[in-house]
């Protein structure tokens, strides 16, 4: 894939009170595993793509 379409995507709702964030970004992945693994109540991994892209949810209210 070319950087170009390495994507970061965030998504949310009005109703729902968490984000989702489909990232290809080292810089933010290793800051999500890290987040997932010491507030597992609050971040949780939802799934990872072939091309090493993973997918999160987080309180909504964190994504500024």
């Amino acid at each position: 894939m070319t950087k170009y379409e390495q994507e970061t995507v965030i998504i949310f709702n009005e109703q729902n009170p968490l984000a989702e964030i489909f990232t290809y970004n080292g810089r933010l992945l290793r800051e999500l595993d890290a987040l997932a693994t010491g507030r597992a109540d609050e971040v949780r991994h939802v799934k990872t793509n072939s091309a090493g892209a993973k997918t999160y949810t987080v309180p909504k209210k964190w994504v500024k």
